[in-house]
């Protein structure tokens, strides 16, 4: 995932808000995926734990079909992601999805921040704070 704003577009309030119910959108299809990656990692460490305990040739055949699953899952996450950084939007998170806009306050770089669940950007914070500082707009 892209770390900074690399392509040198900015984002105004207004900007950033409009793009939050697509925003909202996006995080939702992903969200069936993200279940379906943490429900395969759970098995995928079940059939490890039952192979180093009693060995089993039918869970390992069971194990390389869950990596698979679990790597074609990672890639429509990833391609997800990929649509989201399109137009200069930083993910910082997709567990619970976390997105920085690269906008200039008091004429310096800052990130606008929208957390899941949230109706409106009311949050930004310096380059370098992430979200542990996070200030009211």
């Amino acid at each position: 995932m892209r770390e900074h704003n690399t392509d040198g577009r900015y984002f105004t309030l207004e900007e950033a808000q409009g793009l939050v119910p697509w925003l909202s959108e996006k995080f939702s299809a992903i969200a069936p995926l993200r279940e379906q990656a943490n429900k395969l990692n759970a098995e995928i460490e079940s059939l490890l734990e039952r192979m180093r305990s009693n060995g089993g040739s039918e869970a390992s055949g069971l194990l390389e079909r869950r990596r698979r699953t679990l790597q074609e899952t990672a890639d429509q996450i990833e391609q997800q992601v990929r649509l989201i950084q399109q137009p200069g939007l930083i993910v910082k998170g997709i567990e619970r999805a976390l997105v920085d806009f690269p906008s200039i306050r008091e004429g310096r770089e800052v990130y606008l921040c929208w957390l899941e669940g949230e109706l409106q950007i009311s949050f930004w914070h310096e380059v370098d704070a992430g979200f542990a500082g996070r200030q009211p707009l």
